[in-house]
């Protein structure tokens, strides 16, 4: 027994290698011969293990109620009978993964295999990869041909129209990491300051800060990036030239946060504008309400539904508009950078204009009813300028107008 520890007569040989305790021990457990490529093997397990994880099935868990002993191992008849993947691999295939995991026995129905190291290997691919990489298919997104308005801004005028629709302070965040007013931080505590205050930056726009507003320690300069934004509100050395007007900052200040439109060219706002013709037209003859129908897809009415519900919408009121046309309108209103979300506001304000009659006589109502409060007692005409029927003209008065009424 002590054989195992240690060797006799040791001490007069004392350069004899010794080896690890128990390396003499013969193991109860067999691996026996494979007779096959490790590259099928391998393929095996590559397969399995992907299963395993798409499907979500612990492999181990289809044998542990035929190992009352929890040993990890079953016999070759179980293994192949609760095989959770039958219809992916062949019987032959079962064969090969239960000779590479035998684990003791002669016959070959009667011989068992240790499903606990298999389900290892497949829960850990590297284990048996050996070095050669694993089968993945990475998303290769296709080119995109079309050009954005966004484009032509630059990193700088994209992050101040976001500080000026959200009226915010950048230098104050920036300095409660600069105790000394030095006008430098790390770059981890700019994506903080970014963080805070919501503010998204692509990741080519941030690399285009770190590269020029960077020293070469690796500090960055927010003194200088908040001087460029601020800008937006007024300029530097205003002390020196006091009769210098200053432009406040209005929609177009903030066009890059908010809207991003593809380039047309000349052909194509032709054909839009086309098109549009032909909806107004059938929308003043038969007076089709469009924009309660493209609410009906917008719940929380953020003004924008996708492109299959605008499709659908024109489709549902009988415009027979092909998948060309739609996709010219699109061009116009896509206006978030992307080709999903369309703005029916403002294809409703094109193609569905308010009426110039009711617009005129709202006008008339709201301009003389101050200076003129009989017209609200007319015999004639009611308060919205309508004409009462001749035999309603004594049985009906016309109401007041109220102030809801001329608002």
């Amino acid at each position: 027994v002590d054989e195992v520890f240690t060797q006799k007569n040791l001490e007069k040989t004392p350069t004899r290698p010794v080896g690890e305790p128990g390396s003499m021990v013969k193991k109860s457990r067999s691996t026996g011969s494979i007779g096959f490529g490790q590259n099928r093997l391998t393929e095996l397990l590559h397969r399995l293990a992907s299963l395993t994880k798409t499907r979500g099935v612990v492999f181990k868990y289809c044998y542990q109620d035929f190992d009352p002993l929890k040993a990890g191992r079953c016999n070759y008849n179980n293994f192949k009978r609760f095989f959770p993947f039958k219809e992916r691999f062949s019987q032959e295939d079962i064969l090969v993964l239960a000779k590479a995991y035998h684990d003791g026995g002669t016959k070959e129905q009667d011989h068992f295999v240790n499903y606990l190291k298999l389900h290892n290997d497949v829960t850990s691919p590297n284990s048996f990869a050996s070095g050669s990489p694993i089968a993945r298919s990475t998303f290769v997104p296709r080119p995109e041909m079309v050009q954005w308005s966004l484009e032509d801004s630059t990193p700088e005028q994209r992050l101040q129209a976001q500080v000026v629709m959200h009226r915010l302070r950048l230098p104050e965040l920036f300095q409660d990491f600069d105790a000394l007013r030095k006008g430098y931080c790390t770059i981890r505590q700019v994506q903080t300051v970014c963080a805070i205050l919501g503010v998204t930056i692509s990741q080519q726009d941030f690399d285009h800060f770190i590269q020029k507003y960077t020293r070469e320690d690796g500090m960055f300069c927010y003194a200088e990036l908040c001087a460029e934004v601020e800008r937006a509100f007024t300029d530097v050395g205003l002390e020196k030239t006091p009769l210098k007007r200053i432009h406040m900052p209005d929609s177009a200040t903030t066009v890059p946060a908010r809207r991003s439109y593809q380039r047309m060219t000349n052909f194509e706002a032709e054909e839009i504008a086309r098109i549009e013709a032909s909806v107004r037209d059938r929308v003043q003859q038969q007076r089709i309400d469009l924009l309660h129908r493209f609410q009906d897809f917008d719940p929380i009415r953020t003004g924008h539904v996708t492109k299959a519900q605008a499709a659908r919408v024109f489709t549902t009121l009988g415009f027979d508009l092909t998948e060309a046309e739609l996709e010219l309108l699109g061009k116009k209103y896509f206006d978030l950078g992307n080709r999903k979300d369309f703005n029916y506001l403002e294809c409703v304000a094109a193609c569905d204009p308010p009426d110039d009659i009711l617009m005129a006589k709202k006008q008339m109502i709201v301009a003389r009813s101050p200076s003129l409060p009989h017209l609200s007692r007319s015999s004639y005409f009611t308060a919205m300028g309508d004409i009462i029927p001749r035999g309603r003209m004594n049985t009906i008065k016309a109401p007041l107008i109220s102030s809801y009424q001329i608002r």
